[in-house]
């Protein structure tokens, strides 16, 4: 069994033997609600609840998911594993359970001009990374994964 997850601007779409389900939370979803600098301890958890909320329907119709293979694709999954290397990223690539949550940790918790100056981390991103990450968190949670491929 294998899953995957486009993270999208406006949805997650979440691809299991053919069937595609679109979430209705993306990452600019997310980056509505995150708007201090850095984003508030609970607006974090809030925004991961979100993720995981939606992946609850998901879920319940699959319980064979939880533990599942899982790839994942978008920009800010590929900004995650730039700034895990340190540069820019090859994929795939495997990005276990912790080093997706030390990212998150790292990212989180810098403002917005500390986290441009992570290697790796396009420019492009810098604003959305966040919310990024926490979509990727919730969905690695949620499934209970410790590892995720990220695709190009």
């Amino acid at each position: 069994m294998s899953i995957h997850v486009e993270l999208g601007d406006r949805d997650l779409v979440v691809v299991v033997d053919d069937q595609r389900v679109q979430l209705p939370v993306g990452v600019l979803t997310l980056s509505a609600d995150l708007t201090t600098d850095p984003p508030r301890p609970e607006d974090l958890t809030n925004a991961i609840g979100l993720v995981a909320d939606h992946l609850d329907d998901v879920v319940r119709a699959r319980p064979d998911l939880i533990g599942a293979e899982l790839t994942i694709s978008g920009p800010e999954v590929t900004a995650m594993v730039a700034i895990e290397v340190g540069g820019p990223a090859t994929l795939p690539f495997e990005l276990d359970r912790a080093a997706a949550e030390d990212v998150f940790r790292t990212i989180v918790t810098e403002g917005r001009a500390d986290r441009a100056h992570n290697p790796g981390l396009d420019v492009l991103l810098v604003d959305r990374i966040v919310a990024g990450c926490c979509a990727v968190v919730a969905v690695m949670r949620k499934l209970q994964v410790d590892t995720v491929t990220v695709l190009p």
